[in-house]
């Protein structure tokens, strides 16, 4: 299984799945991949996917985040953003989490958790 990171900035991409590998462990079955928001990608297939975290900065990123809360309801998401301005959305969107950059572990962790993963 998968867990998606979608954003347009690779620094931001890579904080949080810096920050989810050191929540999960190197024991981990998930497998981690990042889908950039500005290129042409192969998209995940939804059945493949344990969860997707959705970097929130831009109207671009809010169209994302509609697309991949679309796929299924059983698939849980969480907004990352450095503003709190997107959570309305979020809420729309019924996602499971919102966590604000600076990233602090303990958030990463209670979204893993919330979203039924091992941590």
């Amino acid at each position: 299984m998968q867990i998606a990171i979608f954003g347009n900035r690779r620094s931001h991409r890579d904080e949080v799945e810096r920050y989810i590998r050191k929540c999960l462990g190197e024991d981990s079955p998930y497998e981690l991949r990042q889908y950039n928001l500005e290129e042409p990608r192969f998209n995940p297939t939804p059945e493949g996917l344990a969860a997707a975290f959705v970097i929130v900065e831009d109207v671009l990123a809010l169209n994302e985040l509609r697309t991949v809360t679309g796929w299924s309801k059983e698939l849980p998401v969480v907004i990352v953003s450095d503003d709190p301005q997107y959570a309305l959305e979020g809420i729309r969107c019924q996602v499971k989490s919102y966590i604000l950059f600076p990233l602090v572990e303990q958030d990463v962790r209670e979204a893993l958790r919330g979203m039924g993963l091992e941590v």
